[in-house]
């Protein structure tokens, strides 16, 4: 047996070897496939602040998805708030069934904000989840908070703007789970890999923080792939994306661009980078490398009817290049020996590399939505030119050869307040009225509507604190009666604007303008050009700057954009209308809706519906922050009323001895109370079952403030009737008050008290049902009158059963009392008279008789001592003396009688 183990153990061994070495790479591929299964998470920020990644886990029943965001906060130099903002598009989406570990979350509905509920400079970790509703992207903005202590108010420090898209669950069964299914997919991938040159994932590289609105984008780029397999580009993202610090400048995303249009035709070198929808590019274009300070350039191109094959510039160590197609652009990454090279519709681009090529993966998802943001710069555009030139700036235009703006002498300008009114879901709300106070004088400034972006616009606030209150909310929302507050504050230096007006005629005349008076890296000069509806506008003045160091600016290519402070923002503007650049021309051209046509050679952005490039044009992207109109931005929102109504109903209750007596009133009067004012009133009757009910229906249960409201009940006052309230049931009681009395007479029935027997008072008892409620005691009065009364006695008991009332006299001895009614009778009767004595058996000799003993009167048995208090002697009864002579004349016959007897029988 040991012989033949020993036999198949090598080969065995090698089997085995050899099974492992097929197995290997599978199972790499099927933990690797494992690994992509799993929701994964997406950087919202990585920096010296901390860093903070999110994931998205939806409902595949619902649609709702549960978001994740785990934070790790470093140690901040100030105590700050960490704050997220979330939108779809320009749409806010509200947050539901916030839950956080570590530092509590809140949402802050005016900043609408996810926001820690406190500041804090302290390292922590905190794991924040939330609910939203089905939807395909969700942008977080991530900023820090910092509440100013000079004045209190919040200075916002945005760090990152990303676009986290929603990974949705697949159909399990659906999927490959076969080992030949795997080994497949793993080589799909592994060819694809060998085509397409690997690009750095943007999970490694930190965003970097926004510290300024410089049009030099210093952050990284997203590039990391995320286009479906069948695809050989990676998604470019989105601009805000990239570049976060988009929201924090004045024209946007097209003030990181030398020309931004829907529409470009280049037949001239054009210096600059692009962002266009549709590009007949003839010639080259990109940014000239100087000096190297521009260390990103991106360019965004939807559609490409032509291009040349120099377009773009070549990057560099300290140059680095984004170029985004839209999806309709035919990209190829390699060459016909499958070399990697950039192809676009077929036409080879000789400065580009494959790993700096990106495309839209739809249109419905691009890189930059044009429509929304021309849609902002022409609302951005008409605020700028409601603007009047600022106090101080003066044009000298006597001299047609020597044009001068001078704006050394310009006036502080003037603080903006925007407040914004929005519903539920971030659309904008008109017809909202509210009152500007001033907080110290507690008057009203000024009182503004909501117009159709749903803003109320104040401008030319002296410095001090106001606040807006809602006093009407529109139609079908409550009102938030709730104050917000701000300070109109000194504007900085920096944050100033100047504005200067022309119009199209001055612009038109073949003579320079210079404008004086510029600073480098301050705010901008904002020269609004009226064209006066014109259908063409040609501008034959050359633009000369002179800044306030004695220099003068040339037209020349570069990549230091500081000084680039002037704006043109042309206005009132008929639709298709021209703008011909015919003489060198310096500073950003703001002409939404209008063509652009360059003749001469231009310094400075170019924003239109459409751009020809027909002369040399340089990129100098300006500097303007948000602030160069400096607003202080408020929000506020209105929720819809509540279509919850509620009823009150309730019972009458009677309890007055089933209406014995007839009080109950044929109906009553509810009066519904809201907030302790009447409401509502009802007449209530009985039912035919003889039951009294009520009830309000369809009550409103919030006010305008969304409030809830408190209602009660009560009831008019029935006469005769006490109501009691038991929630919402009412009980009336009735009690008989009626009161009686009893009264007499007492009259005495005794010779007129010839005996001197009548007591000097007697008692009176008032018996209430046989049972002694009151007693009396009665005297002569009035001439000898014998009377008693007794008042204000009830009549029914509490069961509405009339009482019986009678009365009795205590004892008066002598006397018998008869009662009638409620009079009394005294009759006197004497003493009882002594019981006869009986006859001896035998007779005897009668005694000589003693005579009676007086002394001792006889005992009154009927003597009430405490009825008859007297000191008289007692008066012999009548008839008492001729009782005792017929006693002594009965002995003396009878003793003769007996004398006779005995002589008689001795005879």
């Amino acid at each position: 047996m040991c012989t033949y183990v020993k036999k198949i153990a090598y080969p065995m061994f090698m089997l085995s070897l050899l099974m492992l070495s097929y197995l290997a790479p599978l199972l790499s591929v099927i933990t690797a496939n494992a690994d992509t299964e799993e929701n994964p998470k997406t950087i919202l920020f990585q920096n010296e602040k901390g860093t903070a990644q999110v994931t998205s886990l939806p409902d595949p029943t619902t649609g709702e998805i549960t978001w994740t965001i785990e934070v790790e906060k470093n140690q901040q130099s100030a105590a700050n708030q960490l704050a997220f903002s979330l939108s779809e598009g320009e749409q806010t989406v509200l947050p539901e069934s916030i839950q956080s570990n570590g530092t509590p979350f809140t949402y802050d509905p005016q900043r609408q904000q996810l926001m820690e509920e406190s500041t804090s400079s302290s390292f922590s970790q905190m794991t924040l989840t939330f609910q939203t509703k089905a939807l395909e992207t969700l942008t977080i903005k991530s900023a820090f908070l910092q509440t100013e202590e000079e004045n209190g108010q919040v200075k916002e420090d945005i760090i990152n703007s990303t676009d986290v898209a929603v990974v949705l669950p697949e159909n399990e069964s659906t999927e490959a789970t076969s080992a030949e299914a795997v080994l497949a997919d793993s080589q799909e991938q592994t060819g694809a890999s060998e085509k397409q040159p690997a690009t750095k994932s943007s999970e490694s590289q930190p965003q970097a923080e926004s510290t300024t609105a410089s049009t030099a984008i210093e952050s990284p780029l997203n590039t990391q792939a995320s286009a479906p397999a069948a695809s050989k580009l990676s998604s470019g993202g989105s601009f805000k994306n990239d570049v976060p610090e988009v929201d924090d400048v004045l024209l946007g995303e097209a003030q990181f661009f030398h020309i931004f249009a829907n529409h470009a035709t280049l037949n001239t070198h054009t210096n600059g980078n692009l962002a266009v929808g549709e590009l007949n590019g003839n010639v080259n274009f990109g940014t000239s490398i100087q000096d190297g300070s521009l260390a990103t350039e991106i360019n965004y191109i939807q559609k490409v009817n032509t291009i040349a094959n120099s377009s773009f510039v070549s990057g560099t160590d300290s140059r680095k290049n984004k170029v985004v197609f839209g999806p309709s652009v035919t990209v190829d990454l390699a060459d016909q020996n499958q070399q990697p090279a950039v192809f676009v519709n077929g036409q080879r681009m000789d400065h580009l590399k494959t790993s700096e090529v990106f495309q839209d993966q739809s249109a419905s998802e691009p890189y930059i939505d044009f429509k929304k943001v021309f849609s902002t710069l022409q609302a951005t555009s008409e605020r700028l030119g409601a603007y009047p030139q600022t106090p101080g700036v003066t044009k000298d235009f006597t001299d047609n050869n020597q044009r001068v703006i001078n704006t050394a002498r310009a006036e502080n300008d003037t603080q903006e307040v925007v407040l914004t009114l929005t519903d539920e879901q971030g659309n904008p709300l008109d017809d909202g009225v509210y009152e500007l106070q001033n907080k110290k004088t507690h008057k009203e400034v000024d009182e503004e509507v909501t117009n159709d972006d749903g803003q109320v616009i104040e401008t030319d606030l002296p410095e001090g604190d106001y606040s807006f209150v809602e006093t009407e909310a529109p139609d079908g929302y409550l009102i938030d009666k709730k104050p917000i507050s701000f300070s109109a504050d000194t504007i900085d230096e920096e944050d100033q604007k100047v504005v200067v007006t022309l119009s199209k005629t001055e612009l038109e005349k073949d003579t320079p303008i210079t404008i004086k008076g510029l600073t480098k890296g301050t705010s901008p000069v904002l020269i609004n050009v009226d064209t006066e509806g014109a259908s063409t506008v040609n501008i034959k003045s050359q633009i000369k700057l002179e800044y306030t160091d004695g220099t003068m600016r040339n037209s020349h290519e570069t990549e230091a954009f500081d000084d680039a402070v002037i704006l043109w923002n042309f206005i009132n503007q008929p639709e298709n209308q021209m703008i011909s650049i015919n003489s060198p021309f310096q500073g950003t051209i703001l002409a939404v809706g209008d063509t652009v046509d360059v003749h001469q050679n231009v310094d400075g952005s170019i924003i239109a519906d459409t751009v020809l490039v027909n002369a040399e044009t340089h990129r100098w992207d300006l500097q303007a922050n948000e602030t160069v109109v400096p607003i202080i931005k408020l929000a506020a929102m209105n929720h819809l009323l509540s279509l919850d109504t509620t009823t009150v109903s309730g019972t009458k209750t009677w309890d007055d001895y089933d209406n014995k007596f007839n009080t109950r009133p044929t109906s009553i009067t509810v009066q519904l109370l809201q907030n302790g004012e009447v409401f509502q009133t009802k007449t209530v009757t009985q039912n035919k079952e003889g039951e009294w009910h009520y009830e309000f229906t369809d009550l409103p249960t919030t006010d305008e403030s969304g409030q809830t409201y408190d209602y009660a009940i009560q009831e008019t006052p029935v006469e005769g009737y006490t109501t009691k309230v038991n929630g919402y049931d009412l009980v009336n009681t009735y009690r008989n008050t009626e009161t009686t009395k009893v009264s007499g007479t007492k009259t005495w029935n005794d010779y007129e008290n010839k005996f001197n027997t009548r007591p000097e008072s007697i008692t009176v008892d008032l018996m209430q049902n046989g049972k002694e409620i009151d007693k009396q005691i009665v005297k002569a009065v009035n001439q000898g009158n014998w009377t008693y009364r007794f008042d204000d006695l009830p009549k029914y008991d509490a069961e509405g059963k009339a009482y019986t009332y009678r009365i009795q006299e205590g004892k008066v001895p002598d006397y018998t009392t008869k009662i009638n009614g409620y009079n009394l009778v005294n009759t006197y009767t004497g003493p009882e008279t002594p019981k006869t004595p009986s006859d001896p058996k035998k007779p005897q000799v009668p005694l000589s008789p003693k005579k009676p003993d007086t002394s001792k009167q006889p005992e009154d048995d009927n003597k009430n001592d405490a009825n008859h208090a007297t000191t008289e002697k007692r008066l012999p009864k009548t008839n008492e003396r001729s009782s005792y002579v017929w006693s002594i004349l009965g002995s003396i016959l009878l003793v003769t009688s007996v004398g006779m007897l005995y002589r008689r029988k001795h005879s």
